[in-house]
């Protein structure tokens, strides 16, 4: 079977189907339990840890399960980093001064830092949990940085009251010639010099304590990326919680075995594969990272199992099917 160029698989993988949201991922008991060594919830003027727990035990989406899958990393409250780590290859630098930007650096250099807001009126970094640790801003807010195991950063904010702000401005710094772009599934791209995808941060979402939706839209200005949090209305329940949640890599990692190609997602490719631009991101990391899997019946699997069965444990790939089209994977499980 002879492998397509690039640019006809990503024709190819714009085809138009009706996407399923993510299955509900249980959560780990303990991951609930604050740790019995660290007091740093009790020093907050609120436990955003309640919220985060609240939120994830109530979620119905993975993008907002946003204590699953959390890195058991050091973390701690002194020192220049309260987490400096590389996890699925990728180095997460989360700072003690707010003032500082969090970093995600890929195996390949690809740096993208995010400052956090009202990091000049911010408290320092206290730990909450092995990954994650609280900035009080002062205002009503809490800034929660959560590590997840495939080296994807969630930026949670707690918001307590009615009289907390309702924008939290990040200010991105990306690679020479690297920029931010909308795109019309709620998204925002970071792009490199030649229009390749090499992160994103997911759609926005909030959440009140009872899990009903706040309205909530980015804005992007040059390399400023706003996260405006409607929360005015009068039967909204606090806190709420709001994130820009950033990734870069889709793919962990992938091997054969025999003839099938064994691939295993990050989280945040299960959290958020499901759109077209998404797939488009993973076609070509697929291709890039592993060429000899990288043909048209391997790609059609790939989408599959990234729309319909995001998941599962692996995704595996049969190089010896052969399918007239992407349709007929659908209709036999993706394989």
């Amino acid at each position: 079977m002879k492998s397509r160029s690039l640019s006809s698989l990503l024709a190819a993988a714009t085809v138009s189907i009706s996407i399923l949201g993510p299955t509900n991922v249980a959560l780990a008991k303990d991951a609930l339990e604050p740790p019995s060594h660290s007091s740093a919830t009790t020093e907050l003027p609120s436990n955003p840890l309640s919220a985060l727990q609240t939120l994830t035990a109530g979620s119905s989406s993975a993008s907002t399960e946003v204590l699953s899958d959390v890195a058991s990393v050091p973390t701690n409250d002194v020192g220049a980093h309260a987490i400096d780590a590389t996890v699925n290859d990728i180095r997460v630098v989360i700072p003690t001064d707010p003032v500082e930007p969090v970093s995600v650096e890929s195996a390949t250099g690809t740096s993208i830092k995010v400052s956090l807001p009202f990091a000049g009126e911010a408290a320092s970094a206290k730990e909450v949990l092995s990954g994650v640790v609280a900035y009080d801003n002062d205002n009503g807010s809490t800034t929660v940085p959560v590590v997840k195991n495939d080296g994807s950063v969630q930026i949670m904010t707690v918001i307590n009251n009615s009289e907390a702000p309702s924008a939290y401005t990040y200010r991105i710094g990306l690679p020479p010639g690297s920029s931010l772009a909308s795109e019309s599934d709620g998204s925002v791209s970071v792009l490199a010099p030649d229009g390749s995808r090499i992160g994103a941060f997911a759609p926005a979402w909030a959440k009140d304590a009872h899990g009903a939706d706040v309205s909530t839209h980015y804005e992007v200005t040059g390399t400023t990326l706003v996260q405006v949090v409607d929360h005015s209305s009068a039967n909204i329940a606090y806190p709420v919680t709001a994130d820009p949640y950033l990734g870069i890599d889709l793919i962990s990692s992938a091997y054969w075995s025999g003839r099938t190609f064994v691939v295993t997602p990050t989280w945040w490719a299960r959290a958020n594969g499901n759109s077209p631009l998404m797939h488009q991101a993973l076609l070509s990391e697929f291709c890039s990272k592993y060429g000899s899997a990288c043909n048209t019946q391997m790609w059609w699997q790939l989408a599959c199992h990234a729309q319909f069965a995001p998941f599962k444990a692996t995704w595996n790939l049969d190089s010896w099917l052969w399918r007239d089209s992407y349709y007929a994977y659908i209709a036999n499980l993706c394989n």
